[in-house]
């Protein structure tokens, strides 16, 4: 009978081959197919060392710090005595800002980040972007910024917070990373600073138009606790977040031995492929033949 004649049977012996393909017929037809093979892994092994050369090399840089709630004490023998001021912050306020774009984007600014951000796209002899009508804009800056340089992570168990800025100059990672916390810190003690003072005016315009002791007395209490939160953002400078290991400069990029680790992958990669394909050829082959021989 014909193949025209059984037009399945070549699938039928197709699916019945697996069982009759030993390791001494894979072994063969990979030996009769080592140039082929060579070659493919050659080539992966190739294009994974040109990525590795053309993959810029990162940094990371990294500081942790806790979430200030450490108590600054007074000398209670000063008539400015205070026994307890405290650091009063809703939780995860600070770490909120981190991420946020009204922060990062002040950051870029007043850093002057958008050049070093965009090297590539700035000259640096006449101080002006190359192509002005292709200027990279601050929300792109901000886009990159926390997407490719900021991360941010808590640990659920200690609660300690850790700041990481991964760029290809170490010693501006670890600048950035530790200018990022003494921001933050900056930002939001001057925020309680100051609205403590505007609610300590507001309750002393109280004090002088009420007449009632009780509510006098109410108002004393408000103002004292007013004044004690002044009294701690001005004594805590680290006022959000507690340094408890600052960033250094890092002397081995975040992927050590990129180009190693690029190269096994594509040696693994091309043996994968390529064992495949002669396989997968292999069978064809002998599937045909098979089938050959049984018409």
């Amino acid at each position: 009978m014909s193949n025209s004649e059984n037009p399945n049977r070549y699938y039928l012996e197709l699916g019945s081959v697996p069982e009759s393909l030993h390791l001494v017929d894979i072994g063969g037809a990979l030996w009769r197919a080592k140039w082929v093979l060579l070659v493919v892994i050659a080539v992966f092994v190739g294009a994974f060392a040109v990525l590795a050369m053309i993959t810029p090399v990162k940094y990371t840089a990294e500081v942790v710090v806790a979430e200030a709630n450490a108590v600054a004490r007074t000398d209670p023998g000063s008539d400015s005595a205070v026994p307890d001021i405290g650091v009063d912050l809703p939780s995860n306020e600070a770490l909120a800002m981190i991420t946020s774009r009204d922060f990062i984007n002040r950051f870029i600014e007043d850093n002057n980040l958008l050049p070093v951000l965009y090297r590539g796209q700035w000259n640096a002899q006449t101080q002006n972007w190359k192509l002005p009508a292709e200027a990279p804009t601050l929300w792109q800056a901000y886009k990159r910024f926390s997407r490719r340089v900021l991360d941010v992570g808590k640990d659920a168990e200690s609660g300690l917070i850790r700041i990481s800025v991964s760029f290809s100059q170490p010693e501006l990672a670890a600048e950035w990373a530790n200018k990022i916390v003494a921001e933050v810190n900056e930002v939001l003690r001057a925020n309680a600073i100051r609205e403590a003072e505007e609610t300590l005016a507001y309750l002393n315009q109280e004090l002088q138009r009420t007449a009632s002791m009780d509510l006098k007395a109410s108002l004393n209490e408000l103002v004292k606790a007013q004044k004690a939160r002044v009294v701690a953002a001005n004594v805590h400078k680290q006022y959000a977040f507690r340094i408890v290991d600052p960033a250094v400069v890092p002397e081995e990029p975040a992927i050590p031995k990129l180009t190693l680790l690029l190269i096994i992958l594509g040696t693994v990669l091309g043996t994968f492929v390529g064992v495949t394909g002669v396989l997968l050829h292999h069978l064809i082959q002998r599937t045909r033949r098979s089938a050959e021989a049984h018409v």
